[in-house]
């Protein structure tokens, strides 16, 4: 019944959050792996959007990041 119910939603918005925060630690660790490179990096999809780039490729190459954004 009800009680099941509401068990089942607090453990789904458990998972949510345990998910959530997983992700917040990835994008953590790919934020300091690409910083700590002495390279200069851009990433893009498909379409040739940047998605993610460094402060490297800004000193390095001289860009303007908000060419890049």
């Amino acid at each position: 019944g009800r009680t099941a119910r509401a068990e089942r939603l607090r453990e789904q918005a458990e998972a949510e959050a345990r998910a959530a925060s997983e992700l917040e630690r990835q994008r953590s660790l790919l934020h300091t792996v690409l910083e700590a490179t002495a390279d200069g990096l851009v990433a893009a999809d498909r379409s040739g959007r940047v998605t993610t780039y460094n402060q490297r490729l800004v000193e390095l190459w001289g860009v303007d990041p908000q060419r890049l954004d």
